[in-house]
């Protein structure tokens, strides 16, 4: 449009000054900015874009084969194309990178009717999380550079990066409530180191159980009565919320929490206990079907939020109901490649909302990097209804730690463990609630 208004004053300018020579000029220009124009329209629509894969799922190391091609379908001679093949925001972060890329992107080529171009290159996957690879954005117009145009080919790709997910050295979160709200499901043993009271010996009563101080006041033999130690299972309640993690210690600390989640699940499931997960977080592949890829999505999350009342399961939270059996480790994994931090409810308005969830026999196990008055208060009213309340917390800042360890004791919570790397992640569930009862795990 400039070069067309600027042949237009140029013209009307010879023609006041009455110079012929300008004028044929001008006439020049006008027709080789037709030429351009028509040639631009000929090729409008007359390419094609096509990727070699769809959806993927992979491990953190895994090399995926990027293979798009683009074809001409008309007739016409298309000059010149630039393709490049686009990849989510961040890819390159030094901090943590998602990708990393042998070959080219990024091309440059001319297309003959019917002839076909191709864009190979491989992705290395580094970080967990869904991403999407793609679209192919495609740059056209006429051989002189006067119009452009530019489309997207090759619809995107979706690629689920599956977490990390350790073998813990133990597993020590119980709870050891053999009376009270809840009825007992699974006595593992009896516990020696809570002695509950003591009745006369019986033949066959190990010498062990013999309480020798109460023989010795009573002149007869007493042997201790115990209680069983119980194993609940575990709900793990992660904290995803885009505040809650500093942008100088990202991609780091939320990667960590989501390891150690990962870990926690992988742990309960080998010992064929009831698992479960609740994240404030946004599930990726959900924000893909209620938003769309990459358009726009502030404003579209706005429109759905407007539309609904009260946190939406898929943009505000995820969850997996808690449940004994072999499928619910794959089924948080997933979970866990997905989230994504979320700017909707922070946890205490979740848990405070959405508590009723977590079953009275199950152990609350709160992965947070911080841990705020609100919520230290909405996790201490929960441990006071009954159930069990263990924290991992998984700060990196000293002062931070100390804040959060004195919300915690405030409010009676003690049962707690440090994570600062990975390093720390297989001995995070030793001696936190229950010394008594150390389960060695077995392959998964």
């Amino acid at each position: 449009m400039i070069w067309w208004i600027a042949a237009l004053i140029l013209l009307g300018l010879s023609f006041a000054l009455g110079s012929s020579l300008m004028a044929v000029i001008v006439y020049g220009l006008i027709l080789t900015l037709s030429l351009s124009w028509l040639m631009s329209v000929r090729t409008k629509g007359v390419v094609r874009g096509k990727r070699n894969w769809t959806n993927q799922t992979v491990e953190i190391g895994e090399t995926l084969d990027m293979k798009v091609t683009l074809t001409n379908k008309g007739a016409s001679f298309i000059p010149w194309v630039l393709i490049e093949d686009l990849l989510p925001e961040g890819w390159n972060n030094p901090a943590g990178p998602i990708f990393k890329i042998r070959g080219k992107r990024l091309r440059l080529a001319m297309l003959r009717p019917a002839s076909t171009v191709k864009l190979s290159y491989s992705l290395e996957c580094k970080r967990r999380g869904f991403y999407q690879v793609g679209p192919m954005v495609i740059e056209s117009g006429d051989i002189f550079g006067f119009h452009r145009r530019f489309a997207m080919e090759a619809p995107p790709g979706f690629v689920m990066v599956m977490p990390k997910a350790f073998s813990l050295r133990g597993y020590e979160i119980a709870s050891r409530r053999p009376v009270g709200e809840i009825k007992l499901a699974h006595k593992l043993f009896e516990d020696p180191t809570r002695i509950a009271g003591v009745r006369e010996y019986r033949a066959g009563d190990p010498l062990n159980r013999i309480h020798w101080k109460a023989s010795a006041r009573a002149g007869v033999l007493q042997t201790k009565i115990v209680e069983p130690s119980v194993l609940a299972g575990a709900t793990i309640v992660l904290d995803f919320h885009k505040n809650s993690y500093p942008e100088t210690s990202e991609p780091f600390l939320s990667d960590l929490a989501v390891t150690c989640a990962a870990s926690m699940a992988l742990a309960v499931c080998q010992i064929r206990q009831q698992v479960g997960f609740l994240a404030n977080a946004t599930h990726g592949a959900e924000r893909v079907k209620m938003l769309g890829y990459e358009l726009e999505p502030k404003t579209l999350r706005q429109a759905v939020r407007q539309n609904q009342k009260g946190p939406i399961e898929g943009l505000d939270f995820v969850r997996v109901p808690t449940l004994r059996g072999d499928e619910q480790f794959p089924r948080i994994r997933e979970m866990l490649a997905c989230v994504e931090l979320s700017e909707g409810p922070t946890l205490q308005e979740i848990l405070s909302e959405y508590g009723w969830m977590i079953p009275a026999d199950s152990t609350l196990v709160a992965i947070v990097p911080t841990v705020t008055k609100q919520l230290a208060q909405v996790l201490g009213d929960i441990k006071r209804k009954g159930k069990a309340v263990s924290v991992i917390l998984t700060t990196l800042d000293e002062g931070e730690k100390e804040r959060s360890l004195t919300n915690l004791v405030a409010q009676t919570i003690l049962e707690f463990k440090l994570v600062k790397s990975e390093n720390d992640i297989p001995d995070m569930c030793l001696s936190q609630v229950d010394r008594s009862a150390p389960y060695a795990l077995q392959g998964w």
